[in-house]
């Protein structure tokens, strides 16, 4: 009796890239052209106003993610998303100033 073997792929964490593009630079490429389609779609010139800056959108893309690392422009979006200060302690609740002198010192 012989065991049925098949080969299996063990690149778990490599990236899905479909036309060199991510998942998510996928996403967002088609959700411009969508908006720009329902926006501006019904005007004349439809390649100039839709198509064009879909596909200047997705050349910068590719060209501006070239050398970055995986997941490059999530981890964008959330570092500007995120507060620019970051404090270790929460602010007290019941500050006081501290006492003042209001005799006259000598």
């Amino acid at each position: 009796m012989d065991l049925r073997t098949t080969h299996v792929n063990k690149s778990l964490d490599r990236r899905l890239l479909i036309l060199g593009f991510e998942v998510f630079d996928l996403i967002l490429v088609f959700g411009f052209l969508s908006i720009l389609n329902f926006t501006l779609g019904r005007f004349g010139l439809t390649f100039f106003t839709v198509w064009m800056p879909t596909l200047i959108l997705a050349l910068i893309l590719r060209i501006g993610k070239t050398g970055k690392a995986d997941r490059f422009l999530i981890h964008y979006i959330k570092y500007q998303i995120k507060p620019k200060l970051l404090d270790a302690f929460n602010a007290p609740r019941d500050w006081q100033s501290p006492p003042s002198c209001k005799k006259e010192v000598r």
